[in-house]
């Protein structure tokens, strides 16, 4: 589960905040969970909950999800 205002790191670096989760009916058939996630810039993005928390091979070779929680102050990662 996404933790709204939390920081997270991308697989691919960067750090980012969950503001909101939002339901999208696009796709016609079903809701679907969006996070909601703002990035150092101010921009926010959106993506399907399940490919945020989804598992995928980190460049230490390491399959984390694709967003891990991360502590602010220090950056630490707070999930393995």
């Amino acid at each position: 589960m996404t933790t709204l205002g939390a920081h997270y790191r991308h697989f691919k670096g960067g750090t980012y905040r969950a503001m909101l989760l939002a339901m999208d009916a696009s796709n016609g058939r079903e809701l679907q969970t969006m996070v909601i996630y703002q990035d150092a810039k101010g921009t926010l993005w959106a993506r399907p909950e399940r490919e945020f928390l989804e598992p995928v091979m980190w460049p230490d070779g390491v399959t984390r999800p694709r967003f891990v929680e991360v502590d602010s102050c220090n950056d630490e990662r707070k999930v393995t």
